[in-house]
């Protein structure tokens, strides 16, 4: 329910959706729901170096290839969009843009790097 960093609602959804044209800030549930994948994903990351027995040690082996994906595409579809060659729209909202192509991106490749290493690393799964 807060604004922070922004001082009204339209600014928020400004800085932090990209959105200029009226939207609201998504609901609870949305907000949960991605608080609960977060959330996952840093359960694979932990459950990747764990010796986990059989077919569970698969779960947390693909897990961290799709998650590696997610990331990976999402912080390159930033660049891409942005340069115009990909064929879906991107937000132009202001400050979102910037903060897009110099932060959320790069983490998200960051983040994409760190599960794609966590997929090629032996272990419990490498069988």
């Amino acid at each position: 329910g807060g604004l922070w960093p922004a001082a009204s609602e339209p600014e928020l959804v400004r800085t932090v959706v990209g959105d200029a044209n009226g939207q609201m800030m998504p609901g609870r549930g949305a907000t949960l729901v991605v608080a609960f994948l977060v959330f996952s994903a840093g359960l694979v990351a932990l459950a990747r170096n764990a010796a986990l027995p059989g077919l569970i040690a698969w779960i947390p082996f693909l897990g961290s290839w799709v998650l590696s994906f997610v990331f990976l595409a999402r912080g390159v579809f930033t660049y891409l969009a942005a340069a115009g060659i990909a064929a879906w729209p991107y937000p132009l909202a202001e400050p979102f843009r910037t903060l897009d192509q110099m932060i959320y991106a790069p983490l998200c490749l960051g983040i994409g790097a760190s599960f794609l290493i966590l997929a090629l690393k032996g272990g419990a799964a490498s069988a």
